[in-house]
């Protein structure tokens, strides 16, 4: 069996001095790395055979492993975030997307809906908490993920395309409406983020195309509509995880960076390599738009002479 492992990282818990993954680090001392730049949801697409759009149609995809039906609608992510202005630009904080409750949601949403309801927009909030927004006709937009634009000046990521006009000015209306709402003014007073502006990234609709249909774990939307599309359930990372040997089958594994506890897929993993299994295992490791990817056969295990690295020495700070 080929595993391929795919992982979102922390920024915040792998700038801790006391951070490990050893499991992982051991995995990546063993490979021939390569490293580049590129974000989780363009590689994820790709690797199922999506075909980009203007954009990866990532947004519309997420919304069928929300558990939806996306129809011929056209989708965005619309992110919360705050943006905090420089001397000559605005930059995006992190973290992005800003966390929200169910409450600041709810009211933020409704505001927005009431606001737009005459523009053919609809903005929704999927059980995950992630926000979304249903356009019913297609937008003619390329757009950058959040991973490209945080923490850096947002002129470079804005929307290019027949309708980036319209979005930008979309994206404009949408600062002046939250300024100085309740909500975030109660979130100030707390000391927490305000939630200043929505990033859209992408946009597209539901692609309509036979996928091979590979096992995947994940609790990741985005992957779990992948799955769907491949005529598959998605099982969480939490079941067991299971290798049949078989060099024919596939397995996905999608971790965001609330699994950066190895212990808990891959030590399943190790083992199975170690039992030969597993005959090519492949990690895809993002921290914002950096990508370290190697793979990894069973005669690699033996490399004893290669020592591991703290994970953080794989990308630039």
């Amino acid at each position: 069996m080929n595993v391929q492992v795919y992982l979102r990282l922390d920024p915040l818990a792998l700038a801790r001095p006391d951070f490990a993954m050893p499991g992982l680090e051991h995995l990546l001392a063993k490979g021939s790395v390569s490293k580049n730049t590129n974000v989780l949801d363009a590689v994820l697409c790709r690797s199922f055979g999506i075909e980009k759009q203007r954009d990866w149609p990532a947004a519309a995809v997420s919304w069928l492993g929300e558990g939806y039906e996306p129809q011929d609608y056209f989708w965005l992510y619309a992110d919360p975030v705050n943006l905090q202005l420089q001397r000559d630009h605005f930059s995006m904080n992190w973290p992005a997307p800003v966390p929200t409750s169910s409450a600041e949601a709810e009211v933020l949403s409704a505001l927005l809906n009431q606001h737009f309801s005459q523009n053919g927009l609809r903005f929704c909030i999927a059980a995950s908490g992630r926000w979304y927004m249903r356009l019913d006709e297609p937008m003619a937009v390329t757009t950058s993920a959040l991973d490209q634009a945080v923490g850096r000046d947002i002129r470079n990521f804005l929307p290019t395309g027949d309708g980036a006009e319209e979005l930008n000015s979309l994206f404009n209306e949408i600062q002046m409406l939250l300024h100085e709402h309740d909500v975030n003014q109660v979130r100030e007073e707390r000391g927490q983020m305000a939630i200043n502006s929505l990033w859209f990234s992408a946009g597209g609709q539901i692609p309509t195309f036979e996928i091979q249909p590979k096992t995947v774990y994940t609790h990741v939307p985005l992957a779990k509509g992948l799955a769907r599309l491949a005529g598959t359930v998605a099982m969480p990372t939490s079941a067991n995880l299971a290798f049949s040997g078989n060099e024919q089958e596939s397995a996905v594994l999608v971790l965001d960076s609330d699994e950066q506890n190895d212990a808990q897929w891959l030590e399943p993993v190790l083992k199975a390599m170690r039992g030969r299994e597993i005959k090519q295992l492949s990690l895809d490791i993002f921290l914002h738009d950096q990508h370290v990817h190697t793979e990894l056969k069973q005669h690699d295990m033996w490399k004893f002479w290669r020592k591991p690295q703290p994970l953080r020495a794989y990308f630039q700070w």
